[in-house]
């Protein structure tokens, strides 16, 4: 025998290697055969050999320089053993059975993107934030970032990404409500570290992002037939996996779907006051008591424009009987930017797709989700008051 090309690793390749690397095959249950003695007729060249090899096995290179190094070593030691030779062939079997997936990111794909001002990725896109805001919950989150994930770890290796991408990843995550398999291939790491940020960051979120608040002193414009309404309210449904035990908590027939709810209440502007969150069998008039806003309401004398789903005092709905038809006109006209302000919110595909994760993890996404809502409508916000006094 001869030497094989260098590139497979190996100096020698002994005629005494070739019929462990057939019993190789045949322990693996293929279906070729292969028989090769010292006659020149029967001879296969030594990389056409492994070549086959490669085909057969369905190997990667390194596995097999790993098979043909591990025999070249026994056999020039002289230490072949048949129970040496069949372990190692049930670790290589045990591999190529249930093959491993290996997840490369691109040559020109770093794991670390960089700084904010990088023009190759847009913030926007990915968050649905502006890098002003982005920046905003960046240095609010921090100092969370920089220390370890488990309380009072003793050693810390640190993180594959750095601060910045960490926010980014779990961000891009409620705009995209992409699934785990489908971000580690964009941030090259592996699906439980994803879990890992996600379930440590958003009660982070969750807690220091509040920009959803009642106004300390609502601006009431002076509109015909609506004094004293400060805003309007609204229900939205955002629907989940079948939760067990428990579903029925979150089932409603008329629906035919699973779902949390969510009281919003929004400025006769868009800026969000208020959103309750809810199991998914109350209705409309079971969240605005659970939410203990019609207590508030009844204490001041502030007006909220709502649908015909409600039905209160404080509230003022479509009245088609004893109202003339321009009156209910401009109610529902009012009353369409909570539903404006919903319809942006969604945006964050985290409140539109259907969730599968737990009730705790859904829940704080769809809080936060609405607090980035209210970041981008306190800045552009849906309807300008003035326009809205003159055009009544």
């Amino acid at each position: 025998s001869s030497g094989i090309n260098a590139e497979y690793g190996v100096s020698h390749f002994s005629q005494r290697t070739t019929p462990l690397l057939l019993h190789s095959l045949s322990s693996f249950h293929t279906t070729y055969s292969l028989y090769i003695n010292n006659t020149r007729q029967h001879m296969v060249g030594r990389r056409e050999l492994v070549l086959k090899i490669i085909l057969l096995l369905q190997l990667r290179r390194r596995r097999l320089l790993r098979l043909i190094q591990h025999y070249t070593t026994i056999i020039s030691n002289g230490q072949v053993d048949d129970q040496a030779t069949r372990k190692y062939l049930h670790r290589i079997g045990r591999h190529i059975t249930r093959p491993r997936r290996y997840t490369l990111r691109p040559p020109d794909q770093p794991r670390n993107r960089g700084s904010i001002t990088d023009n190759r990725w847009s913030i926007h896109e990915m968050t649905g934030l502006y890098e002003r805001e982005f920046i905003r919950i960046f240095e609010i989150m921090q100092p969370y970032l920089k220390q370890p994930r488990k309380p009072g770890a003793r050693t810390w290796k640190g993180n594959n990404l750095n601060e910045f991408v960490r926010l980014l990843m779990v961000l891009h995550i409620l705009r995209s409500s992409l699934q785990y398999r489908d971000i580690k291939l964009i941030y090259a790491v592996s699906k439980s570290y994803v879990s890992r940020e996600m379930h440590y960051l958003l009660p982070i979120l969750f807690e220091k992002i509040r920009y959803i608040q009642w106004p300390a002193n609502p601006i009431r414009p002076i509109i015909p037939g609506f004094r004293g309404v400060i805003g309007a309210i609204d229900c939205t449904s955002h629907f989940r996996d079948r939760v067990h035990p428990g579903q029925v908590q979150f089932y409603r027939g008329d629906k035919h779907r699973h779902f949390v709810t969510a009281q919003v209440v929004t400025g006769l502007d868009g800026q969000i006051f208020e959103v309750t969150l809810g199991l998914g069998h109350n209705n409309d008039k079971g969240m605005y008591r659970y939410s203990g806003l019609l207590d508030q309401m009844h204490q001041g004398n502030d007006f909220l424009l709502a649908d015909s789903g409600y039905s209160d005092i404080r509230l003022i709905t479509p009245n088609d009987n004893n109202m003339p038809q321009e009156w209910n006109a401009l109610q529902r006209r009012l009353r369409s930017v909570v539903e404006v302000a919903i319809g942006y919110s969604e945006t964050w595909r985290w409140l539109y797709t259907r969730n599968r994760h737990t009730p705790y993890i859904h829940v704080l996404g769809i809080k936060i989700c609405y607090e980035m809502s209210a970041m981008m409508l306190a800045r552009f916000p849906i309807r300008d008051l003035a326009a809205i006094v003159n055009n009544s």
